[in-house]
């Protein structure tokens, strides 16, 4: 396993529950396609929202899997000498799931992750 990588489900589920966005990527003939979504967590289930219409619902539709990744505690990182010592420090996940489309009022779909 990478340094500083883990799979300790708390750290996951802290990172999924105070990131402000998640960027889901979706594939489908015409090629990748990645899009920040608003997302909730409940469990080991996310749910994301998502309009009845379009790209992305055409893809989750299809229960093709997904990938999806999340950040927090961004710290930027100045240069010191040279400019590729620049960047930021963070916190994050990634990881795949196949997508499953809930009925009801609320269009949203909701998927286990891969783990």
């Amino acid at each position: 396993m990478k340094k500083g990588t883990t799979t300790d489900r708390l750290t996951v589920n802290d990172v999924l529950d105070r990131a402000d966005v998640l960027w889901l990527a979706l594939s489908d003939e015409d090629g990748p396609y990645c899009v920040p979504v608003n997302h909730a967590r409940s469990g080991d289930v996310l749910y994301i929202h998502s309009g009845l219409k379009g790209r992305k619902a055409d893809i989750l539709r299809t229960g093709s899997v997904v990938a999806f990744s999340a950040a927090t505690d961004l710290v930027f990182k100045p240069a010191t000498e040279h400019a590729c010592s620049m960047g930021y420090r963070f916190r994050s996940v990634c990881g795949t799931a196949t997508p499953e489309e809930l009925s009801g009022d609320a269009s949203c779909t909701r998927w286990t992750p891969s783990r």
